[in-house]
């Protein structure tokens, strides 16, 4: 089988460190033909509705009992706001599935519908509060099956290519230990998150 492209257009690149979901979210709907883009939707995103870029914890010491932590969780848009963002432009055409499967995310691809996946792209020690997830959306673009390759475009708007394995490594991740797990569950933040526009260009 050949691969399965899908071109998206470049909406700009992301220059912060929070809005990579409004980031892909621009770059799909621009494809859907939507004259949007990446500062389109990062101000209709707004950047109070991401989780908290950072947490607050206690870390006593000697000399300072009462010393608190700070430490940057880096989860950025939630997955229900990103897709009631993507709806301001599309409607119920919008679909959001967490725990999705690998099977959902290549039959889409396969029918040509690109896809936002949220990777876990490093941990965080938040000591005793667990280990946090530092995540990012992507848009996942294209298949090879015959070589067992996913595509992705990045904010950077460059497109990488990842094999299966590799994919799913990013993509179907662990949350955490603690706390940090507790929050991000509580915030619908889970694993093998898909976001997408059901129907064909």
């Amino acid at each position: 089988m050949e691969t399965l492209l899908i071109q998206l257009p470049d909406t700009g690149a992301q220059d912060d460190k929070w809005s990579c979901g409004p980031n892909s979210a621009a770059r799909v709907l621009r494809y859907y033909g939507h004259n949007v883009d990446y500062g389109t939707i990062r101000a209709a995103a707004d950047e109070e509705y991401m989780l908290p870029s950072s947490v607050r914890f206690p870390a006593p010491t000697w000399s300072d009992p009462f010393r608190m932590r700070r430490v940057d969780i880096r989860a950025g848009t939630t997955p229900h706001h990103l897709r009631d963002v993507m709806k301001q432009w599309e409607g119920e055409n919008v679909k959001l599935e967490r725990q999705a499967g690998f099977d959902l995310l290549t039959n889409l691809l396969k029918e040509g519908k690109p896809a936002i996946v949220l990777f876990r792209v490093g941990s965080i020690d938040a000591s005793i509060l667990g280990t946090f997830p530092e995540l990012h959306w992507v848009a996942a673009v294209g298949i090879n099956e015959a070589e067992q390759l996913i595509y992705i475009t990045d904010t950077n708007s460059s497109t990488y290519q990842l094999s299966y394995g590799e994919f799913i490594d990013q993509w179907s991740w662990r949350i955490g230990d603690g706390l940090a797990s507790e929050a991000l569950w509580r915030e619908g933040v889970k694993t093998e998150t898909v976001l997408w526009i059901d129907r064909l260009v």
